[in-house]
């Protein structure tokens, strides 16, 4: 931990603390890591879900296994975490989170405003969104000022092919290309960034590149603001939640530009990822698992991890085919009985009458049933 000053400890050990704790002696710390890196598997999907993760999904997709090993065993140092045996046939190790660890919590988040920060990131959808958004609208800029400019060949701030073929479309579409102006994306941004904070409009416009400004790294933005790195990536993370939402309530007719830049792709369902919203449009064709597997050249694993995602977020969903209303209730008793919801304990409690998918299905509805 010497690479980071005082400050950065101080926030990196506030903001994992609070992903830890409602793991306490039922995950092991991992559990989290997989979580803030954004791991497609189903355990960690059903992580996020159950324990109420919904901010940490991909917060820091770049963060080294080695790292969060460093800061784990900080932990451990400090008396923050103590290490327990996992009460269950696997014999696991978990942990639990001391009373120092959680007063050292309670102190970081007050400090740095966490709870501000990190509740309207909400999960799996959002954080997909959320990237396509902001890697489309910094091509965006930088394409109109360069071409404002009289520049049309430069060297792209975006590298991905599939942001920059989107971006070049954006031209040409019927009923927006009039929009594409340096003008109009100003008023749009001047319209989203009021409401916020004037740092927290610098910290987004000045990441920005155009024809005559290169834009800076977050790195360099916490140096110049004297900001911890890690809370100025979470406050970049809740600003453009804030102005994605915004766009997206009050429509194309007042963002033009910012609406195609927060849409997702034509025919997805905003509340599912991409890949998952494309299984449920095969799914009310009234495809099977098997098949839309086979369809779209993925693992049967996969596509379950869909279903179990459009059981969170579409409750119109019926899941009959794969689990009936009596499987789903005696395997919600179980689990009050039991009081978890690790699924390998829950398989091994349930037996082989049940299968991974319906135990993650009546979880994950009877999670979606208390969202909404």
């Amino acid at each position: 931990m010497k690479q980071l000053s005082e400050r950065e400890l101080d926030v990196w050990s506030a903001v994992l603390l609070g992903g830890l704790v409602p793991l306490a002696g039922e995950r092991t710390p991992q559990s989290l890591y997989y979580i803030l890196v954004g791991r497609k598997a189903h355990q960690t999907i059903q992580d996020v879900h159950h324990y109420r993760l919904h901010p940490y999904y991909r917060l820091f997709p770049g963060f080294l296994r080695e790292r969060w090993q460093d800061f784990v065993t900080y932990f451990l140092q400090q008396g923050w975490l103590e290490r327990e045996k996992a009460d269950s046939p696997s014999g696991r190790w978990t942990f639990r989170v001391t009373a120092q660890g959680e007063r050292q919590r309670r102190a970081g988040w007050r400090r740095y405003r966490l709870a501000e920060w990190l509740m309207p990131l909400d999960g799996i959808a959002c954080a997909e969104r959320l990237e396509l958004f902001w890697l489309r609208l910094h091509l965006l800029v930088q394409t109109i000022s360069q071409l404002e400019h009289g520049q049309p060949a430069f060297y792209p701030v975006v590298q991905r092919k599939q942001i920059q073929e989107w971006v070049k479309r954006l031209f040409t579409r019927p009923g927006l290309r009039r929009h594409v102006s340096g003008s109009q994306l100003y008023q749009e941004l001047l319209a989203a960034l009021t409401p916020h904070e004037v740092a927290l409009q610098r910290l987004l416009v000045e990441q920005l590149s155009g024809a005559d400004q290169v834009g800076c790294t977050l790195e360099q933005l916490a140096s110049r603001m004297d900001e911890p790195l890690p809370l100025l990536h979470i406050k970049l993370r809740y600003l453009l939640t804030r102005i994605v939402r915004q766009v997206q309530a009050e429509g194309a007719q007042r963002f033009p530009l910012l609406s195609a830049l927060a849409a997702v792709e034509s025919g997805g369902d905003p509340r599912l990822s991409a890949s998952a919203g494309e299984t449920y449009r095969l799914l009310k064709q009234g495809l099977g698992i098997a098949e839309i597997a086979r369809r779209r050249g993925l693992k049967q694993g996969t596509i379950e991890d869909h279903l179990v995602e459009i059981a969170l977020h579409c409750p119109e969903w019926d899941p009959a085919p794969y689990l009936t209303e009596a499987q789903k209730q005696q395997i919600l008793a179980t689990s009050r009985r039991a009081g978890t919801k690790r699924l390998r304990v829950m398989k091994e409690l349930l037996g082989e009458e049940y299968s991974y998918l319906q135990i993650r299905l009546a979880l994950a509805q009877e999670r979606g049933e208390e969202h909404g």
